[in-house]
């Protein structure tokens, strides 16, 4: 499997590895992500549910993509792929599409954590 759900240190975050280029390329989904995202795209917050709907693979893809950007700010690298090409690759595998998809909702979702949790 190309995907990993790796340890959430808290109900915001969330770790995937994937594929791309045949190479592994770690993200962290969390908010600084996702405030990665938004800046770059020139987004306000709510403008995200307009994007989902408009273009839920292309927005996934981003978000996966600023999770990776993400996590190479914190080990101090640059990302080793553009966006262009990330996305493009992303999106040829739909295993990975589908789980790094449920990682990065539920990690932007915590009211389904705490609804979760209640069970």
């Amino acid at each position: 499997m190309a995907v990993r759900k790796q340890t959430k240190t808290n109900g915001l975050r969330g770790e995937f590895v994937v594929n791309i280029d045949d190479k592994p390329l770690t993200g962290i989904s969390s908010m600084n992500s996702l405030r990665l995202f938004t800046k770059s795209n020139g987004y306000k917050l709510d403008d995200l549910d307009k994007e989902m709907e408009a273009d839920p693979m292309g927005t996934i893809a981003e978000l996966a993509y600023y999770s990776c950007v993400n996590k190479c700010h914190r080990d101090d690298k640059d990302i080793p792929v553009s966006k262009d090409k990330f996305v493009s690759y992303f999106l040829d595998n739909i295993d990975q599409l589908q789980e790094v998809s449920e990682i990065i909702m539920t990690s932007l979702s915590p009211q389904s954590k705490t609804d979760e949790s209640k069970k």
